[in-house]
């Protein structure tokens, strides 16, 4: 192991009471053990993290000063020196910074204190897997584990309105996918179709209270979750399906899904997750009233749902953290609008059940 081998016992010899910690941390697919063969073709070679507290900042020069004069240039048979995408240089890849400065450089927020709520709501999952997904060798500073720790996931209120966003997001847009497609657009349906699958995949992750990675590894990562064996075939439906009708109904069974899955976590939830989309027209000749509908409805050809939203609010879906739903105000958004002519079916998922 490179830290055993080379780093940990240069550290040893020339500052034996420093406290560091050492981990493979920041980007990469090895950081979420996902590296194979084809990830050496760049960015490849011996690279670590060594961190200390903020209140040994003044120390990072002298590491710094000494990876530089006695990091080999190899390490059986890998390099230690060698260029990567944002640093061409033929330089040692041992990153030496603060615990709150690394993070911070990864987060945009310093997460070795309490974050306010508007720093977690700039959070991205990829950053966060590269400040707590990788291993950590050692660890004798005060402020890494906490922060690790501290990042897991939201706090519950933070999280219940992340939820909460993520069905509105939905809801806005899953009644254009027929409405699309009944103007003849079936390219422009399909991506919306797909776009709003990536959607639901990452609604999947935020009810696991697991952080998505990047677009390369979030699928592999979601076969891991909990709720992918129900999510799979709607998901593929969705984003695949030739028929605007079999994408529409894909993505009401992802809704139920995890609609399923937030009622097991406890958290508020409808009895369905899709319903009818205003008083549209179920066929071009056929009006009702909007109702529950889903994949399970007898009328297959016309789910044109949205996901359940609270409608006691004079019309508007409530996203706050209080136990009361509240009038109005920038927790309070509209639900979507949408076009008031009758046409061919189209549905809408309506949005997130209010989380108290």
């Amino acid at each position: 192991m490179f830290y055993a081998d080379v780093v940990a016992p240069s550290l040893a010899r020339a500052m034996p009471g420093l406290r560091y910690a050492a981990g493979r941390l920041g980007p990469g697919s090895d950081v979420l053990g996902l590296d194979d063969q084809m990830s050496r073709d760049h960015d490849w070679g011996c690279r670590l993290t060594v961190l200390v507290d903020g209140a040994d900042a003044a120390v990072i020069p002298k590491i710094s000063g000494l990876f530089e004069r006695e990091l080999p240039e190899f390490y059986r048979g890998f390099p230690v020196r060698f260029p990567v995408t944002w640093d061409t240089s033929l330089s040692h890849k041992v990153e030496v910074a603060t615990v709150g400065g690394f993070a911070a450089s990864r987060l945009g927020a310093d997460p070795t204190a309490e974050l306010p709520v508007p720093d977690w709501l700039i959070l991205t999952g990829q950053s966060v897997l590269e400040v707590i997904a990788g291993p950590v060798f050692a660890d004798q500073t005060g402020q890494l584990a906490p922060a690790r720790a501290r990042l897991a996931w939201y706090p519950a209120d933070v999280e219940r309105y992340v939820l909460a966003a993520g069905w509105q997001k939905i809801s806005q847009q899953m009644p254009m996918v027929g409405r699309i497609a009944g103007r003849g657009d079936e390219l422009g349906s399909a991506l919306l179709s797909a776009r709003l699958a990536e959607d639901l995949m990452w609604l999947a992750f935020a009810l696991s209270r697991r952080w998505p990675p990047y677009a390369k590894w979030r699928g592999t990562l979601f076969q891991a979750l909990p709720s992918a064996a129900d999510l799979a075939v709607p998901l593929t439906t969705a984003a695949t399906a030739p028929d605007w009708r079999d994408r529409e109904n894909g993505l009401a069974s992802a809704c139920e899904a995890l609609l399923s899955a937030q009622r097991a976590r406890g958290l508020p939830a409808p009895a369905a997750a899709v319903t009818g989309f205003r008083d549209r027209p179920t066929a071009p000749s056929t009006r009702r009233s909007p109702k529950p509908c889903s994949p399970r409805s007898p009328t297959r050809a016309s789910p044109h749902c949205q996901p359940e939203s609270d409608r006691s609010n004079n019309g508007r879906t409530t996203l706050t953290s209080s136990p009361t739903p509240t009038a109005g105000g920038p927790c309070a958004p509209s639900t979507a609008p949408g076009p008031t002519s009758a046409e061919p079916p189209s549905a809408q998922a309506r949005a997130a059940p209010p989380l108290p």
